[in-house]
């Protein structure tokens, strides 16, 4: 009789403290734990590339609400839009880096002034963005080269454009 209503007495309590959780966890589902789950695929891509000629520097900076200096409209280059897919980096640092390359030679005249930083908001994530590219200073055929990094600066992938010329 004893040992039925100390079950009865500690039952309850758990029935209660379960109550309070669910309660809790209804009003506050950010407090509930998360379920295991097993490591996320790790992996990245870098797509939709696309050109934009003809761009002026100063009006491209203009676009994104940053000020132009009086050099920046004697400029003129090309645009690289592009789609970066991430996986297995939620919560960090990735960056996308270009490069000009001559499309002949296939060497490396110079790395973009600027490059794009992706933070992943879920175990899958991806973002669209663009880079302004500056012409090479001689006449040619050319290619931007993209390359996607980890916050470890390892090289995950890269992709190249499509041919753009300066006449």
């Amino acid at each position: 009789m004893w040992l039925s209503k100390k079950i009865i007495i500690w039952g309850s309590i758990a029935s209660a403290i379960t109550g309070i959780l669910g309660f809790i966890f209804l009003v506050l589902p950010d407090l509930k734990p998360e379920p295991h789950r097993p490591p996320p695929t790790m992996g990245a891509e870098l797509t939709d590339l696309s050109l934009e000629y003809g761009v002026n520097h100063a009006e491209y900076l203009r676009s994104k609400g940053l000020a132009a200096t009086p050099s920046d409209f004697n400029e003129t280059g090309v645009i690289i839009h592009f789609t970066a897919k991430i996986a297995g980096f939620k919560g960090e640092k990735c960056q996308v880096w270009g490069s000009v390359y001559d499309s002949q030679a296939v060497s490396k005249l110079f790395d973009l002034p600027e490059g794009r930083n992706f933070t992943s908001d879920a175990d899958e994530d991806r973002a669209s963005s663009e880079l302004w590219v500056p012409s090479p200073v001689r006449k040619g055929a050319f290619f931007v080269r993209l390359e996607l990094y980890d916050p470890k600066n390892t090289r995950l992938t890269y992709k190249d454009s499509g041919v753009f010329y300066v006449h």
